[in-house]
């Protein structure tokens, strides 16, 4: 196991002080991307992001590995600093710095607290890394934490991230930014989990890179938080690469969680697919965008897209919006989805064959879920978010 909590002051190296005053320019320039697009559904009216800081709180990132290599920021050498992993990372982490599309991504740059710098090895395994406050959150209270995965040509890695909320009776916000690197015929299977408590702004951002014949196989399960906007994308450079991703959302009382998925095609004979479902209740209002980009001159792409959701309760919301970019023609693609109550028709047959009503409703919500539960690659998450959609959404 490695635990990872804040450093000292005097440990930060160099090139990471230098990452995060360039950032820091960048976001003190920045304001909430209020009228952008992708962020029009969400209210960030009462949101005011240079009142949090971090070293507020003490947070922790642990992570629990095998065989892979697993560095923090903070436990660099000289030698890492000559390996290929690191210079893979740097390039990003620069890349990063150019480009910065929004206030969130430069204040992560900003005041990163906690990093990991993750190469699979031959042999193939699961890192397991837990975010986490770790003393009582106070006023101001964020956690900022970056996470570098990279898989090498013919790996084949496991990552499961979990997002650990802390009760508090403060606003806490969370920004955390995973990219994944995945080389030829690599495999990578991500899995974000994020348990949020009541009083928690949430944001999340990951990106897989995937060269020739590489698959990425992207879980999403959220719970939980006063509202939060997460994008998740993947990125085929190569030919043959396969993107796959699912995820399972439930709201409460009047949670607010926006989810964006996107696939961008780069290479010929190239596969996707999205699926996103969500069981919602009381108040709680759900926005799933699914993106795709297809550029011309591209042949043989697959790609398709699904968003299903139920609603508990009648003032439940639910949102579903498209976003297909494809300029080539020889391509194969399409998306769907639906919002609505249990189904009547199920309802009345289990109730005809002496199932009280109560144990019916239960049964389907169990079974709509279980469409995404059953695809998430490590038996003991499944079982564990059985237990919260009956814990959950169902008493």
């Amino acid at each position: 196991m490695n635990a990872i909590s804040n450093p000292p002051a005097e440990a930060e190296t160099s090139w990471l002080n230098s990452i995060t005053s360039k950032a820091r320019k960048a976001f003190e320039k920045m304001e909430l991307p209020v009228t952008d697009e992708s962020w029009r559904k969400i209210d960030l009216s009462g949101l005011e992001l240079n009142t949090f800081q971090s070293g507020t709180s003490q947070t922790s990132l642990t992570a629990v590995s095998g065989e892979s290599r697993v560095k923090t920021f903070h436990e660099l050498t000289e030698d890492d600093r000559n390996s290929p992993l690191y210079k893979i990372f740097f390039q990003n982490l620069t890349e990063s710095l150019d480009k910065i599309p929004d206030i969130f991504h430069a204040q992560n740059l900003s005041e990163i607290q906690n990093g990991a710098l993750i190469e699979a090895s031959k042999t193939p395994e699961t890192v397991k890394l837990t975010h986490k406050f770790t003393s009582k959150p106070q006023k101001g209270s964020a956690l900022f934490h970056r996470v570098f995965i990279h898989v090498p040509d013919n790996c084949d890695l496991t990552v499961y991230e979990e997002f650990k909320g802390t009760p508090s009776e403060e606003i806490t916000l969370w920004n955390i930014h995973t990219t994944a690197v995945c080389g030829k015929n690599a495999s990578l299977k991500y899995i974000a989990s994020g348990r949020f408590t009541d009083n928690e702004y949430h944001f999340h951002n990951f990106e897989s890179i995937q060269e020739r014949d590489s698959s990425v196989h992207l879980t999403v399960l959220h719970e939980g938080g006063i509202s939060g906007k997460s994008f998740y994308t993947g990125k085929i450079k190569e030919t043959g690469g396969h993107f796959r991703g699912i995820g399972l959302g439930l709201g409460r009382n009047r949670e607010f969680n926006d989810i964006e998925m996107a696939v961008e095609h780069y290479a010929d004979h190239s596969e996707s697919s999205l699926y996103y479902r969500t069981v919602l209740k009381d108040r709680s209002h759900s926005v799933f965008t699914g993106n795709l980009f297809i550029p011309s001159g591209l042949k043989d792409v697959q790609s398709h897209q699904m968003n299903n959701n139920v609603l508990l309760d009648k003032k439940a919301r639910a949102e579903s919006i498209p976003k297909l970019i494809i300029k080539a023609e020889s391509v194969q693609c399409d998306h769907g989805a639906t919002v609505g109550e249990i189904n009547e028709d199920a309802l009345l047959y289990l109730k005809c064959r002496g199932i009280p009503e109560d144990d019916a409703k239960s049964l389907l919500v169990e079974g709509f879920a279980n469409e995404i539960i059953d695809e998430i690659p490590l038996e003991e998450i499944r079982e564990r978010i059985r237990d919260d959609v009956k814990g959950r959404m169902l008493q």
